[in-house]
């Protein structure tokens, strides 16, 4: 009511072709502005579309040029010295690379596998010796490789925690497991370095003498992490690059 009243007086006041003319001077602004709102919505479309088509093409270039240098730094081909062992080693155990994963299965009467994951090295404790005196040998030695050792009998498992470490194993965690036990509830074994130093040497030597897992096999552990996770990594830029593009 109040608009019609509205209408009303500004008929009375300025005539009906004054308000034919407003009728139409609001209808061209709607026009406008319903031409003009599609038209800016697009260009921001397409404003976002091209900063992000710059950034992925910017990504594609430093991946494929990470890549290049990758693959001529020679890294992701197997050495030499690699090869031999690896071959050495196969006449005792058959070694089974899935991924990132390496595993050794024992050909012995004994169920023995030896697992461990490129990834999974760990950082030595700092110590208190010169840093200017091992500073050369700091460049050469790798970090030490963890890796467990499974021996299984009658539904139960011996575990090993080990780790390779300038070309030795040696034994950091030990606990068992069942089939019919759930993980939960199991006992994840003691602290070894808490065990009287006679039982943690004589772990040591069922390792390397019982089980097989000698010098060898732990030079074995820490080349072939080398060569898998250089051997992933270059996988990774590649499955990026194809997901990108």
């Amino acid at each position: 009511m109040r608009i019609l009243l509205q209408g009303l007086r500004y008929q009375a006041r300025f005539g009906s072709n004054a308000i034919l003319k407003h009728s139409i001077l609001n209808a061209s602004i709607k026009a406008q502005l319903s031409c003009v709102s599609p038209l800016t919505e697009k260009l921001n479309r397409t404003q976002t579309r091209l900063l992000s088509t710059s950034a992925a093409s910017n990504l594609l270039d430093s991946l494929r040029r990470e890549y290049e240098e990758e693959v001529q730094s020679g890294q992701n081909e197997i050495a030499e010295d690699l090869l031999l062992l690896k071959n050495q080693l196969e006449e005792n155990w058959r070694i089974v690379e899935e991924g990132a994963t390496t595993t050794l299965y024992s050909k012995s009467s004994q169920k023995i596998q030896v697992s461990f994951h490129c990834q999974d090295s760990v950082e030595e404790v700092e110590t208190n010796e010169d840093p200017i005196d091992n500073e050369g040998e700091e460049e050469e030695m790798s970090m030490p490789v963890h890796f467990q050792v499974t021996l299984s009998k009658a539904g139960k498992s011996l575990i090993l925690e080990c780790l390779s470490n300038c070309g030795e194993a040696s034994v950091v965690g030990v606990r068992t497991e069942a089939e019919d036990i759930e993980e939960s509830e199991l006992y994840q074994g003691p602290e070894f370095v808490e065990l009287d130093e006679s039982l943690q040497e004589s772990f040591s030597m069922f390792l390397k003498e019982e089980l097989a897992v000698d010098d060898d096999v732990a030079i074995f552990i820490a080349m072939q992490s080398d060569y898998i996770e250089q051997s992933q990594y270059l996988q990774f830029l590649k499955d990026v690059q194809s997901i990108i593009e």
